[in-house]
């Protein structure tokens, strides 16, 4: 009988983390279009934008060399959704690099980058720069003015 109690136990508080765990979760839909690196270092090459205009994809690419990342999108593509564009260099490099989520509260987007670090390995500190382009829905960014990058590390074998 105490066996089934405490399983009985177990999954109410299961339910109620997921419930209320989920509940507070700000997470919007997203698609990462491109994530790569190159390296060496580039002058400036830190950016975080939204991109709602092919205006404003043409003013970033006179600005920043980018590549062929942007070029697919057009008027009929903002329509519907916007890019989020995140230049930034870091000293990881390959596919140790993800986007782990995208959060929107209080008009800020928050975008957890994580790094995965393999136990044991050895890593050069030789700095990579990034290009990471992602497509998301314009409902869920109105009025949005800030974009803030939380990076995190995690360590597997």
């Amino acid at each position: 009988m105490l066996k089934k109690a405490l399983i009985l136990v177990t999954i109410v508080i299961l339910l109620c983390i997921c419930f209320f765990g989920c509940a507070n979760d700000n997470s919007i839909w997203y698609e990462v279009k491109t994530l790569k690196s190159d390296f060496g270092s580039k002058d400036e090459w830190n950016l975080k934008c939204v991109i709602s205009s092919v205006e404003q994809i043409e003013s970033i690419k006179e600005n920043y060399e980018i590549g062929d990342e942007l070029n697919d999108y057009n008027d009929d593509f903002f329509k519907e959704k916007s890019l989020i564009l995140y230049l930034f260099g870091s000293s990881h490099g390959g596919d140790n690099v993800c986007v782990d989520s995208i959060q929107v509260d209080d008009k800020i987007i928050t975008i957890t980058m994580l790094y995965k670090e393999k136990k044991g390995a050895i890593y050069l500190d030789a700095l990579t720069y990034w290009v990471c382009v992602i497509e998301v829905n314009n409902e869920d960014i109105v009025d949005c003015n800030q974009i803030n990058i939380n990076n995190t590390i995690k360590t597997i074998r």
